[in-house]
């Protein structure tokens, strides 16, 4: 489905501290990291112009891993 999800295991027992107070995570607990999507030049596109996009410009490295894209909804 085009998506990676990413964890991160403790490996040991760790307290998180934060403005609102802390957070422990013992030794094996997963922590969720981020959701990845990842599209093809032609599939975002679409996706783009689906949602009302019509100027829209991209450019890709040599080997097209990866993707910029500029999109504005104005000629």
């Amino acid at each position: 489905h085009s998506r990676i999800e990413m964890h991160l295991r403790a490996l040991k027992d760790v307290k998180v501290l934060h403005t609102n107070g802390a957070y422990t995570f013992k030794a094996g607990d997963l922590i969720h990291t981020e959701n990845s999507y990842k599209y093809t030049q032609a599939s975002f596109t679409k996706m783009l112009r689906d949602a009302g996009f019509n100027t829209i410009h991209t450019w890709t490295d040599p080997q097209e891993y990866f993707l910029v894209c500029y999109a504005n909804t104005e000629n």
